[in-house]
């Protein structure tokens, strides 16, 4: 039997561009003081998925507003500092999203929109292609050798790490969801 690799994924808090629901991939806005409050509020959300276990790794997007929710996770669940220390790795940032960076989905044109609802062809004008994204992100997946890990990341990844395994994983801001990755 092959031994488990679990991943608690975790999608970063709120931002002043979440909140306004404008395209946000490698820009980095700061969270907004509700996410920030949302960050520790997973302490006890990480407490119930790790049911006493602790981590063998955590990493996060090496994007601030996905940095801070880690340390925000962190000084809530593990105040001892008896868990591995946080790293940070690019490729589980968002989808760079090029030119519609900071647009909402009312400011694109009728093509573009169609575009996104097609992921596994989009290619952002500018930016990056789904493709490029879901092969970093398995990329990631890959190096993580068996045990159970906190993965700090956004939303288009978190919906990446769930398709992996079958599974329909829409996050909001601060949502979080275990998954079993072992056969990826």
């Amino acid at each position: 039997m092959k031994p488990a690799r679990r991943v608690v994924a975790v999608r970063h808090g709120a931002t002043a561009w979440t909140e306004q629901r404008r395209w946000c991939g490698w820009s980095d806005p700061p969270l907004t003081a509700s996410g920030e409050d949302q960050g520790s509020a997973l302490g006890n959300v990480m407490a119930r998925l790790l049911d006493g276990r602790q981590p063998d790794s955590i990493t996060s997007s090496d994007l601030e507003r996905a940095r801070r929710t880690t340390v925000l996770i962190c000084e809530v669940t593990d105040p001892g500092r008896r868990w591995p220390a946080a790293q940070t790795d690019e490729r589980l940032r968002e989808l760079d999203f090029g030119d519609l960076e900071g647009r909402t989905w009312n400011e694109l044109d009728p093509d573009l929109q169609a575009q996104l609802l097609d992921p596994a062809r989009f290619v952002a004008p500018n930016g990056e292609s789904v493709t490029s994204m879901v092969t970093r992100v398995t990329s990631f997946v890959r190096s993580l050798p068996p045990g159970c890990h906190l993965v700090v990341t956004h939303g288009g990844p978190a919906r990446e790490l769930g398709r992996m395994i079958g599974a329909a994983v829409e996050l909001a801001p601060a949502g979080a969801v275990e998954l079993d990755l072992t056969d990826i």
